[in-house]
């Protein structure tokens, strides 16, 4: 009888120790799914901020580069330069005309160039294709043309054969020229609507009659190798010919 009093209890336990497992285990699993759940619910809150978030992100920026752009369209009609005047057009026309109504020079004629490189050109007048035939020169200033000043006040005239040689990038002025046997050139600064000497070479190597040769420069001899390095330093400039581009009934540049 005894034992099966305890064979009835040991079996009561096991029955109580199982049952409170599986409760147990229940409890675990619904905890796992209620954290599971909310994990989930978390996870989809996170990425619905982070979402919001870029999308914040992404319209602050459209607004800060839709301001920039407006704020530079603003500077640059503010700090917009104004327009250039052209009023040299009609300045110089005048120019060329009464030019037109002094010269006899059949092959006179006339050009355009940036002497200084100011934006505005100056007016080249050349008077003929003859040895003596020089260039005279106009720039715009106040509203008005005006003819360029030699040393002594009077219209100055540099270049032969109706042209002139110049390197703009400079601002310099050249001349070159042979005749009957000598060689002279010359080589000048513009600046300011003048023209400064910088030096003057002449020989006469190729004079006929000329017992001594004599190689000058700034009109003091000087030996034939000081000579030819100054000579060298003019060759070496990047010069072009100007002063006879359009005829005097040609003013299609000025329209």
């Amino acid at each position: 009888m005894m034992k099966k009093s305890i064979c009835l209890a040991i079996l009561t336990a096991a029955l109580l120790a199982l049952s409170a497992c599986g409760e147990s285990s229940a409890a675990d699993s619904s905890a796992a799914e209620t954290t599971a759940v909310s994990g989930t619910d978390t996870t989809a809150a996170s990425e619905t901020a982070a979402e919001t978030e870029a999308e914040a992100v992404t319209e602050a920026a459209a607004t800060v580069a839709e301001t920039a752009a407006v704020t530079e369209a603003a500077a640059a009609q503010t700090t917009a330069a104004p327009a250039a005047d052209t009023g040299w057009k009609d300045a110089y026309k005048e120019v060329i005309a009464q030019f037109k109504s002094e010269t006899d020079a059949a092959d006179a004629k006339w050009d355009l160039q940036d002497l200084d490189q100011d934006g505005t050109p100056e007016l080249l007048l050349s008077e003929g294709g003859y040895h003596a035939g020089s260039v005279r020169y106009y720039y715009y200033e106040n509203g008005k043309a005006a003819e360029m000043q030699d040393a002594d006040g009077e219209p100055l005239r540099y270049g032969c054969y109706g042209e002139v040689l110049i390197c703009p990038e400079e601002h310099l002025l050249g001349s070159q020229d042979m005749h009957m046997g000598y060689t002279f050139a010359s080589m000048s600064k513009y600046e300011n609507h003048a023209l400064t000497s910088l030096f003057n070479l002449d020989e006469n190597s190729g004079a006929v009659g000329e017992e001594t040769v004599t190689y000058n420069v700034n009109h003091t001899a000087v030996t034939k190798e000081e000579y030819d390095a100054k000579l060298s330093e003019f060759n070496a400039k990047n010069w072009k010919n100007a002063g006879a581009k359009y005829s005097l009934d040609d003013l299609s540049a000025l329209s």
